[in-house]
């Protein structure tokens, strides 16, 4: 329809971008029907993808087109596609996925020997594997479960990369995996810096900035990483200046908010603020209480009223077990600058470098 409008408006040119290839479903159908679709706008897109199932998939095209056709039917009763987060699509439940894994399987099956369109359908099958992780703690467990699902998921990836990507792109996909693998490992309790003396002998989890996993997103807007000697483990995320920030004396003078977010359901779970009273004094990192949280299994942590600094941590709840989802959360920040700190005379800016996940009782409840 897009692209029909820009035809009837005169437009000769149409520049469209299909990035993240190992992550995105069908991705090698939409580059072939988009470029033939710019070819030729009015044709009609049915007998484009009958041509190019066939042509891609072979034997496997009738598996391989059931799945896309679910996929759409799916995602039409969806009632928004533009949300950031997978396990906030609604249509990716149980059903999603114990349907489309037996038309995986058969369509392997009926390509036998055949190595290029094995590689094709195993290449579909990594961005379904991605989305079975993700969605892992808030769907009910069935065969093959979730370990079996990331060696797998790893083996393929693994193949994509080398088959189809070279140079920076192979470096960043490869960046990319390991960074997923590390996010959706089982989580392991345990701090490797100083902890507040008051959770010492607590279960604790800890995320530092190997962990953050908000930044890519989060760059547009001027935030950044930097090194950081005073940090744990040497660097750290925040904000100081950026051409985004269009004045950045109002930026750094607003009160700083910290909160969490159900993201899946648009909910505040919690919700402070940090005066400049409670703000130490001496440009050093220092631990502040967000507070006492029941986690969703859409959890953000989100701090500063723009939201420049935010991490994920839906991969911390567990499934059908309230009493082991209630966390006291606190922020490892240092703030610099007169906005912050009395006759200082360094640039405002503000850094975190750790976030700590203290597991509270159930009878704290």
């Amino acid at each position: 329809d897009n692209l029909l409008t820009y035809f009837d408006l005169g437009a000769d040119y149409v520049f469209s971008e299909c990035e993240y290839p190992e992550s995105t479903t069908f991705h090698a159908m939409r580059v072939w029907i988009g470029y033939k679709l710019k070819c030729n706008p009015k044709q009609p897109l049915a007998p484009l993808i009958t041509r190019f199932m066939e042509g891609y998939y072979g034997a496997a095209a009738p598996y391989m087109k059931a799945y896309y056709d679910y996929l759409v039917k799916r995602q039409a009763s969806a009632p928004e596609l533009d949300t950031r987060g997978v396990v906030e699509r609604d249509y990716l439940d149980a059903e999603f996925f114990r349907t489309v894994e037996p038309l995986l399987d058969k369509a392997l099956t009926v390509v036998g020997s055949d190595p290029d369109r094995t590689l094709h359908i195993l290449n579909e099958r990594v961005p379904f594997d991605i989305a079975r992780v993700i969605c892992q703690p808030v769907i009910p467990a069935f065969k093959p479960d979730v370990t079996e699902v990331k060696k797998r998921l790893s083996n393929d990836w693994h193949r994509f990369i080398e088959r189809y990507l070279t140079g920076i792109t192979r470096r960043r996909s490869q960046e990319q995996m390991q960074r997923f693998f590390q996010e959706y490992a089982e989580k392991k309790s345990g701090t490797k810096y100083p902890v507040p003396g008051e959770v010492e002998g607590r279960e604790l989890y800890e995320i530092t900035f190997s962990d953050f996993n908000q930044l890519k997103s989060l760059q547009f807007y001027g935030t950044r990483m930097k090194h950081d000697p005073d940090a744990a483990g040497g660097q750290a995320m925040g904000v100081d200046k950026s051409p985004r920030i269009a004045d950045p004396g109002d930026f750094h003078a607003k009160e700083f908010h910290l909160g969490l977010q159900d993201r899946k359901n648009n909910k505040s779970l919690l919700f402070t603020i940090l005066s400049r009273e409670q703000i130490f004094q001496d440009e050093k990192y220092h631990w502040y209480s967000v507070g006492t949280v029941e986690l969703s299994p859409s959890t953000l942590l989100w701090l500063h009223p723009s939201w420049y600094l935010q991490q994920n941590l839906s991969y911390f709840y567990t499934p059908n077990d309230p009493a082991g989802n209630r966390y006291h959360i606190y922020v490892s920040l240092k703030f610099c600058g007169p906005a912050y700190v009395k006759n200082s005379n360094r640039e405002n800016a503000f850094w975190l470098d750790r976030i700590l996940l203290v597991r509270e009782k159930c009878e704290s409840l």
